[in-house]
């Protein structure tokens, strides 16, 4: 095992998701899983382990200090665009056109909440990463 990241070495993360529309047409809800379900369209992500200088960016980037007391804020919502659009590397998202959508900040934060939160909070625990993150805010 080398101590140095390499960017194209990835892991995968799934997500399952089905949109619920009433007769009108109208979205009454929008589930999203971990696990294969019938009627649920996948996701496919592939994500690397951040290097030392790439995660110090990232918190760079989300964290802000309070003014009141001198302690550091996450701005989680940063973290998680930040996160999603810099490891993950490939996924199977596509528009209507049935082209691969590119990873970017703005299409990140452009998909559906539940979609966001589900692959950064997988990612998270799969990179342990959610350890680092609560030693950090203690």
């Amino acid at each position: 095992m080398s101590i140095f990241v390499d960017q194209n070495e990835t892991f995968t993360i799934n997500v399952y998701y089905k949109e619920n529309r009433n007769e009108n047409g109208e979205l009454e809800n929008f589930d999203v899983c971990g696990e294969p379900k019938a009627d649920y369209k996948q996701i496919t992500a592939k994500f690397c382990q951040p290097s030392a200088d790439v995660f110090g960016r990232i918190l760079s980037e989300a964290t802000i200090i309070n003014h009141m007391n001198q302690k550091p804020i996450m701005k989680t919502d940063v973290l998680r665009t930040f996160i999603l659009s810099t490891l993950m590397k490939e996924w199977s998202a596509t528009n209507d056109s049935g082209d691969v959508v590119p990873i970017n900040t703005s299409t990140v934060s452009n998909i559906h909440v539940k979609i966001a939160n589900y692959l950064f909070l997988q990612y998270l625990k799969k990179s342990t990463l959610d350890v680092v993150l609560l030693n950090l805010t203690e």
